[in-house]
């Protein structure tokens, strides 16, 4: 016989009772290892001596199993550990399963073990799961507490909630709506920090940013005020530092809660390790007009008098004026100018490569510099492309070619299309046009391996290409000799 059913209705009858154990251990071993399901001939048996039983609420080898209208456990070999006297019963978790008892129509909680007995008695008005060796419980007027496993109060229900964060603290409130207050309990349920402030953020790197009325501080995880509450706004710790804000003048503050940057600034940003972009405009909150860089310590390595300042890579910002035209330049964290701000572009940084761009006239030429600002491709290109091999596409007076990892030219500009190489061997075509355009191959040297003589041309792949020639596809190899 197979049960597959979630609650399985039975036919049995038996006055079979559970064997207590009153020495308060759970039987709850975190280490042991219980069968998934339990066997048939189990199910069968339990059918014959139970109403029901609920297979979709077995765990930790527990089986609830309910009898003229009470509900127990038994393990997963079918013997009777807790006795069929609870309204209702949940899963167990950490050795730990939710009953309730009915008195004059109320729903009362606690908590049994697997060996049957009553931990937590039945008094609480609602219970959560057991995490982490304490349970949520309800008192009268929801109110709310915390249980442990030996059934001690460990918080009482004088909270009106409690809510579990990541870290394994509680936060916890009193009172409703706007009149509520915020405090915090460790994972023992210990109260830390008194329901006093209006709002608790969640922890981020050990810290939380906490509101008093109108005001913001910072606390650590052991509930002290690292950061007074007299600040605007606070952001996150980031790299120790956090940017707040004094009414609409920004600065920052170290973990020690001194306030390393003062607030004088329209605009603070964490901007890397050690550094935070900062804007000066026409104060309040007017539209940011320049920006700079400074230290985390308050020491201003560029002032601000840049339109933008963006991270390029570890060491090196591009910075933006918006004069007559946007016009790019580089510098690095020491606020030393690499590269002065005459460039229509600086792209990103690919493999120590960034693609830059000058502006003649009204077209853009571009070339390439490394890490050091030196630009070793000059702006001569009308396009550029790192490809993944690492050489780079490039095209000049429309027509295309290769340069290697270090700019040396590979393949001059002569091909009207030319593809990435594949195999070693790249597509191109000596002449342009949708229909007498023709194809052919080069090699990694630029050799014209298979001239440009077919209409149509695929990629190499496994040595062979597929080629159209006087309207007829046929294969080729690496050195055009057709296939047959």
């Amino acid at each position: 016989m197979i049960f597959s059913t979630v609650l399985t209705a039975c036919g049995g009858s038996g006055n079979e009772s559970s064997s207590k154990d009153d020495t308060g251990n759970t039987g709850y071993d975190e280490n042991a290892v219980y069968p998934d399901t339990i066997a048939d001939n189990v199910l069968e048996a339990l059918a014959r001596k139970y109403d029901y039983f609920s297979t979709n609420r077995y765990s930790e080898g527990m089986l609830p199993v309910s009898r003229d209208g009470k509900w127990g456990f038994v393990d997963y070999k079918g013997n009777l550990l807790v006795d069929c006297i609870y309204s209702s019963v949940e899963s167990f978790n950490e050795g730990m399963a939710e009953v309730t008892i009915e008195k004059d129509y109320y729903k009362y909680y606690g908590f049994v073990n697997r060996r049957g007995r009553e931990i937590v008695p039945c008094k609480y008005r609602s219970a959560e799961p057991f995490n982490n060796g304490l349970a949520k419980v309800g008192g009268e007027n929801n109110s709310y507490g915390l249980v442990d496993k030996s059934g001690n109060e460990v918080a009482a229900c004088i909270y009106n909630s409690i809510n579990i964060l990541d870290n394994g603290m509680f936060l916890v409130g009193q009172g409703q709506y706007y009149s509520a207050r915020y405090g915090l309990l460790d994972n023992r349920g210990k109260e830390i920090v008194p329901c006093k402030y209006s709002s608790i953020g969640t922890f981020n790197s050990g810290y939380a940013v906490v509101q008093d009325e109108k005001q913001c501080g910072v606390i650590d995880a052991a509930g002290n005020e690292i950061v007074p509450c007299k600040y605007s706004s606070v952001s996150d710790f980031q790299n120790g530092v956090a940017v707040v804000r004094n009414g609409a003048s920004y600065g920052a503050v170290n973990t020690s809660g001194k306030e390393v940057l003062p607030c004088r600034y329209d605009y603070v940003q964490h901007l890397c390790d050690g550094y935070l972009k900062v804007g000066l405009g026409d104060g309040g909150y007017s539209f940011y007009k320049k920006f700079g860089v400074s230290t985390v310590d308050g020491k201003e390595v560029i002032s601000c008098k840049f339109d933008d300042i963006k991270l390029l890579n570890d060491t090196l910002l591009r910075v933006q004026l918006s004069g007559n035209g946007v016009r790019y330049g580089m510098y690095n964290l020491r606020g030393i100018e690499i590269l002065p701000c005459e460039y229509e572009s600086i792209n990103e940084f690919y493999n120590g490569k960034a693609i830059v761009a000058k502006r003649v006239g009204f077209d853009a030429y571009y070339g390439i510099i490394d890490t050091a600002g030196e630009q070793f491709v000059p702006c001569q290109y009308s396009y550029i492309q790192f490809c993944t091999d690492g050489k780079i596409k490039v095209r000049k007076n429309d027509k295309f070619g290769f340069l290697d990892s270090q700019g040396n030219e590979l393949v001059p500009c002569k091909y009207y299309r030319i593809e990435n190489f594949s195999e070693g061997l790249a597509k191109v075509s000596l002449s342009e046009g949708l229909f007498d355009e023709y194809f052919g191959y080069i090699n990694e040297a630029g050799d014209e391996v298979v001239p440009c003589k077919y209409s149509n041309a695929t990629d190499f792949k496994d040595g062979v290409a597929k080629v159209l020639l006087d309207g007829e596809w046929i294969f080729i190899d690496r050195t055009g000799n057709r296939i047959q």
